[in-house]
């Protein structure tokens, strides 16, 4: 027979698994590959700590890659390595090594002068809500629902390089104080984005085109309130 002191403890129990839940839910649990190279006279205990890092960083990227699908993996890597870097780790909840292939000769490793290379697979757990976060901080995310916002679909033509489009994308943030700047299709030398913001395609397209970027121009072609499309040039 239960006591009210034992019914009590329950009800506590069982609201404090309902609160935990939706935290668990935002956890991503993923395998990957984690590489460190070694140089002439390195040692191999170092390196395995640095796989094990590695691994660490590149769950994240996975995560980064799952939740802008518009990217490939390689852009996904670089959007994951400039805006988490060293504070990968701040995003893992927990990690284990669960296979230590230790050292071979160099394959994967672009470490300049390393002849050889420590590999180790690293299961991690990632904060997939923190991941997203972060990257609705820096725009490439929509913002959660407001009103005053709309979406305007942003084409970007005659792109020299992804560095010229990360430019552009990260000056609608920055500059144009958008709220985000999501691309949503990618082909050579052209990206469309979904810029949330409260301003006008016209509008938009229109500062853009008087932003400094780099040393980039911007060409308006064409705009109407929802949709504007330009062409990036470059000296």
């Amino acid at each position: 027979m239960r006591t009210p002191t034992t019914a009590r403890a329950c009800g506590l129990a069982l609201s404090l698994l309902l609160l935990a839940s939706p935290a668990r839910a935002e956890e991503r649990q993923v395998e990957v590959l984690g590489v460190a190279g070694i140089r002439p006279g390195g040692a191999a205990s170092e390196a395995r700590q640095r796989a094990i890092r590695d691994g660490i960083s590149q769950a994240v990227y996975r995560v980064v890659a799952e939740e802008l699908p518009a990217l490939d993996a390689e852009n996904a890597g670089s959007v994951g390595r400039r805006l988490f870097g060293k504070q990968a780790r701040d995003y893992v909840t927990r990690f284990r090594v669960v296979e230590d292939r230790g050292t071979r000769p160099k394959q994967l490793t672009t470490l300049p002068r390393a002849t050889h290379e420590y590999l180790v697979v690293v299961s991690a757990t990632v904060d997939q809500r923190q991941v997203r976060e972060r990257l609705r901080r820096a725009g490439m995310l929509a913002p959660t629902g407001d009103g005053s916002l709309r979406r305007v679909r942003l084409t970007l033509e005659a792109l020299p390089s992804y560095a010229a489009y990360e430019a552009v994308r990260q000056a609608l943030v920055d500059q144009l104080q958008a709220e985000s700047a999501l691309p949503i299709e990618f082909s050579a030398g052209r990206v469309v984005l979904e810029v949330v913001t409260r301003e006008s395609g016209q509008r938009l397209l229109d500062r853009l085109s008087r932003a400094q970027i780099a040393s980039l121009r911007i060409e308006p072609l064409e705009a109407g309130d929802r949709e504007a499309r330009a062409a990036v040039r470059s000296p």
